[in-house]
């Protein structure tokens, strides 16, 4: 398993497997010519507190999810790649001299890994890719070095094994939204290397915001704010079950005060958490705005939510849908599809990643 590192060329694509909060989120992707075609995908639910804060507490109920996406998705692939979560994760950039054998640079990375990876390296996954030439050095190469504890690693990788897949790839998050903004780049006006873009990912608990600059992480953050307060907004106001109040969210069938009591001002404090992220970013470099806002997650669904955060921000802002210009397999319904597309951004970044030396 790696985080970096080229894959082995297969026969097989691999199913991209997205654990969030609340749901076990599958997609099987191949390849037609030079467009991508969606063969399967599914999205299984689990308990609230299944996984808190990203962290696995319940593995048996998360693992039964994920067997009832590929149940429900009848997805044909049977190896997996999955993703850890970025606050997992400790990445670095060292340089290594160009003339270093292979087991040298084994032992060059686990020297620097030592200096910045607060944990014992018996502790850890770590992982190491060659990105290019130092700008900083003659003569040397620069080395992404990405490392996560190993019982962070093991808990996610045991969910998806119980469920009777194999994994073949941990990746990590911010490297699925990288690879799945190659689809969507083209949509955003005047882009180039230049181009700021926020990737705005509203989740059930979690908003995580990743700037791209010519399609490159350059920043991320996230803050404790999703779409499950909205819900627990609504089972306290309205006296629903948690599970009948998640209904009637989607829906809109709730008492006509819902809109100006629950909802507007609830769009309100996404919009203010979202405006402090940004803040947070301007705060740590040179920039003072973004071009553009892409919408990920399962929050981008709630109505009117678009319009109100490009009005309150400012700032030109658009929903992600990375199947648009794909094929659709004629076994996959196309309205949920749509529906789903803008929650399935990690999952799609991440079963492109099967695809790439295919």
């Amino acid at each position: 398993m790696s985080f970096v590192s080229k894959l082995i060329k297969r026969q097989s694509p691999l199913l991209g497997i997205d654990l969030t909060c609340t749901s076990a989120k599958l997609l099987e992707l191949s390849r037609s010519g030079n467009r991508y075609r969606v063969e399967n995908y599914a999205v299984a639910p689990f308990s609230p507190n299944a996984v808190i804060e990203q962290d696995i507490k319940d593995a048996e109920e998360v693992s039964s999810a994920i067997r009832a996406a590929v149940n429900i998705s009848k997805a044909k692939a049977s190896h997996a790649v999955i993703a850890m979560y970025n606050a997992s994760v400790i990445t670095n950039v060292i340089q290594m001299p160009n003339n270093f054998s292979d087991e040298e640079l084994e032992g060059y990375v686990e020297i620097e890994a030592n200096k910045f990876i607060p944990y014992s390296l018996d502790e850890v996954n770590l992982d190491f890719a060659t990105i290019g030439a130092s700008a900083q050095k003659e003569e040397f190469s620069d080395i992404l070095v990405v490392a996560s504890r190993r019982d962070h690693v093991e808990k996610r990788v045991d969910a998806v094994e119980d469920a009777g897949l194999t994994v073949d790839v941990v990746d990590v998050e911010l490297y699925a939204v990288e690879r799945c903004f190659t689809l969507i780049s083209h949509k955003i006006p005047n882009h180039n290397e230049n181009t700021l873009v926020a990737v705005v990912d509203i989740g059930a608990t979690m908003t995580t915001l990743t700037i791209l600059q010519g399609g490159k992480a350059i920043y991320n953050n996230s803050e404790v704010l999703g779409g499950r307060q909205l819900t627990e907004e609504i089972m306290q106001r309205y006296d629903l079950s948690y599970a009948k109040a998640g209904y009637a969210k989607k829906t809109g069938d709730l008492p006509e005060d819902y809109h100006s009591a629950v909802l507007e001002p609830f769009k309100g404090v996404l919009s203010q958490q979202i405006s402090r992220l940004l803040q947070f970013f301007y705060s740590s470099g040179q920039h003072n705005k973004v071009d553009h806002i892409l919408l990920a997650g399962g929050c981008v669904s709630i109505n009117g939510l678009v319009d109100s955060l490009q009005e309150q921000l400012g700032i030109p802002t658009m929903v992600s849908d990375p199947f648009a210009d794909m094929i659709i397999s004629p076994s996959v319904n196309v309205t949920a599809l749509n529906n789903d597309a803008p929650a399935l951004f990690v999952a799609c970044g991440l079963a492109m990643r099967g695809l790439q030396n295919a």
